[in-house]
């Protein structure tokens, strides 16, 4: 499926719009959260069984964070889009703006994740205490992964308002930005443990 995606946007070049570029990213991530959920829970539903699981509102506020978010990586090489044409974000409303939004965005997107993810853990406690494990309190972790969330975002935000040039921009997306990306996924695919243990 995923080279399906890659080839529909080579031949379409919906990498030139914003907004495509954007939407492109956070469809490949439903992509990926698809193969997860079919990795960990062994199970092959149709897509939209998928999206109606337990786990279906979490994988959406993830696409709302890659949709809303996935010009974090045009910040860093706004010369290079402009020469050969792509309309970035930044480049459409400018690049101060741009990174007001991204922050709003950043911001935002980790307190959607937060509330859908509180949810799924609710429903953990609870199983969890039903079953007299751990008086139903929260796996340690749990609160791990969303501090390493909240300060990875916090410093992505600093970063992107603090440091405006091409290389930092770059240390940004780099070191920063993906790294709630992949943390994201571990977090997806704990509270999918979670719910079926």
């Amino acid at each position: 499926m995923w080279q399906a995606w890659v080839i529909f946007n080579e031949v379409l070049k919906l990498g030139k719009n914003a907004f495509f570029k954007n939407f492109f990213s956070a469809f490949g991530t439903l992509i990926q959260l698809a193969s997860c959920h079919y990795i960990i829970i062994d199970t092959k539903l149709s897509i939209f069984e998928l999206l109606n699981s337990e786990l279906g509102i979490f994988k959406l506020g993830i696409f709302f964070f890659v949709m809303t978010t996935a010009q974090v990586q045009d910040l860093r090489d706004q010369k290079g889009d402009k020469f050969v044409g792509r309309k970035t974000l930044p480049l459409l409303i400018g690049d101060n703006f741009c990174r007001w939004f991204t922050i709003l965005m950043l911001i935002i997107s980790l307190l959607v994740i937060r509330y859908i993810s509180n949810n799924f853990l609710r429903v953990i406690v609870e199983k969890k205490f039903e079953a007299n494990i751990n008086n139903g309190s929260v796996p340690y972790e749990f609160d791990l992964i969303e501090f390493i969330l909240i300060a990875l975002n916090a410093s992505s935000c600093i970063r992107l308002f603090i440091y405006r040039q091409p290389k930092q921009d770059n240390i940004t997306y780099q070191k920063w930005y993906n790294p709630i990306y992949c943390t994201l996924f571990l977090y997806y695919s704990m509270q999918a443990v979670g719910i079926i243990n």
